[in-house]
């Protein structure tokens, strides 16, 4: 959650001083059935990447019209030729996955999502992921490198994170220090160190 905004806000920077740099993410949600499959990260990758062009590439368009003007689903395998296409419209593509272990294992999900990811970062992109060490993620991504971060300094970073986050929000001006001391207290409890 926190270190995964952080990273991405830098990115976001960096690249809007590159020409031809664009940065996506993609927040896998166990309470947000949508936010877990790997049709929804795909798609969200698309569109956030085609905002960062001044105009929408042809070959999109047409995908567009072909499948009714979006009202048909297309298969993964059409939208993630389509997001690899349009990934090469751009220079460099920096693409951080968060909580890549809150889609779920059943019915292959997790599998085909392992295989797209993959299939990202032998393409040449930039690729962040983050995850709880699971045996199923970790052999996937053995010959990559990786982190593996301490539960206090996850602990630390969420803590700086939301401290940071009732500080920026103007609606929470109303309310006591006690207050926003309770609720930064029973977030970082429910967080549960993520």
């Amino acid at each position: 959650m926190s270190g995964s905004s952080t990273i991405i806000e830098y990115l976001r920077s960096s690249s809007d001083m590159e020409a031809k740099s664009a940065v996506a993410y993609f927040y896998f949600d166990f309470n947000d059935a949508e936010k877990q499959g790997v049709q929804s990260f795909v798609s969200s990758l698309i569109v956030q990447l085609c905002r960062q062009l001044p105009e929408l590439p042809e070959e999109l368009e047409d995908l567009h019209s072909k499948c009714n003007s979006g009202q048909q689903i297309l298969t993964l395998q059409r939208l993630t030729a389509a997001l690899k296409n349009l990934m090469a419209s751009f220079r460099s593509v920096h693409i951080v996955v968060d909580a890549l272990d809150e889609c779920p294992k059943g019915g292959g999900e997790r599998d085909e999502l392992l295989k797209v990811v993959l299939d990202l970062s032998y393409s040449g992109f930039q690729l962040l992921v983050t995850s709880r060490r699971e045996m199923d993620i970790a052999e996937t991504f053995k010959s990559e490198a990786s982190i593996s971060i301490g539960k206090e300094f996850v602990e630390a970073d969420s803590k700086l994170h939301v401290a940071n986050e009732l500080t920026k929000d103007k609606r929470l001006d109303r309310f006591a220090s006690d207050v926003k001391s309770d609720i930064e207290r029973t977030l970082l409890e429910e967080s549960n160190g993520m």
